[in-house]
């Protein structure tokens, strides 16, 4: 009987302390994941925008997507109109780049990150060749885990000041 429940006492303390470890090697192994979807999203927006390329820079937003610029007063409800503010955007706008970069992803619940978000728009100054950044933005987004994978449900950015 002693030796039963000195194996029982041995297996609790030992899954005390192998269990911490394993729980956070899970939690980074699925943000890895997390991060490597989010970037997946990144890159695909950045070459839409730079291919000036207003469905594909829509679609991957949720159909329901929310985008804005609250300090310009500017905001789109829905993939369609989010896709026609850019179709006219990208027709009157010399070809810009488009450069997002990611910071912190929190996991709001499941399948729902937060994710903090630097966008740059940047252009090639045509007389010196230089690329100049035009607008900084810093920004948070929100991406959803639909059936058809990852997608932006949510971009609120704001301006840096130069």
């Amino acid at each position: 009987m002693k030796i039963r429940i000195f194996f029982l006492v041995l297996l609790i303390f030992t899954f005390d302390l192998v269990s911490p470890s394993y729980c956070i090697a899970q939690d980074s192994s699925k943000m890895l994941i997390y991060r490597e979807a989010i970037e997946t999203i990144v890159q695909e927006i950045d070459s839409a925008y730079n291919a000036q390329d207003y469905s594909r820079f829509s679609s991957v937003f949720t159909d329901d997507g929310n985008f804005q610029f609250p300090i310009e007063g500017i905001a789109m409800n829905g993939r369609n109109e989010i896709r026609q503010y850019f179709a006219r955007q990208f027709a009157t706008l010399l070809p810009l780049r488009h450069v997002t970069t990611t910071g912190d992803i929190n996991v709001i619940g499941p399948g729902i990150l937060a994710v903090d978000i630097q966008v740059y728009i940047k252009n090639k100054d045509p007389k010196t060749g230089t690329i100049q950044t035009l607008f900084h933005y810093y920004g948070l987004s929100i991406g959803i885990l639909t059936d058809l994978g990852w997608h932006i449900r949510l971009v609120r950015l704001y301006p840096v000041s130069k």
